[in-house]
């Protein structure tokens, strides 16, 4: 059986799951580019969200 593909990551985690800084994320945040969901203390991004960012902005430089 293959490994469940992960549909959100923590905001603690998003430097290992895509290599960029927490800040950055926070800031595309800010910016209405991602957005970040909150359970009581922990904040969350979508994966699949993030990697669409991440593409827009590899075809935009």
């Amino acid at each position: 059986m293959s490994k469940a593909q992960q549909i959100y990551v923590r905001m603690a985690h998003v430097h290992e799951a895509f290599g960029i800084h927490k800040a950055t994320a926070y800031r595309a945040a800010q910016r209405g580019e991602l957005t970040i969901y909150k359970r009581g203390v922990m904040s969350f991004l979508k994966v699949a969200e993030v990697e669409q960012w991440i593409e827009k902005g590899v075809k935009a430089a």
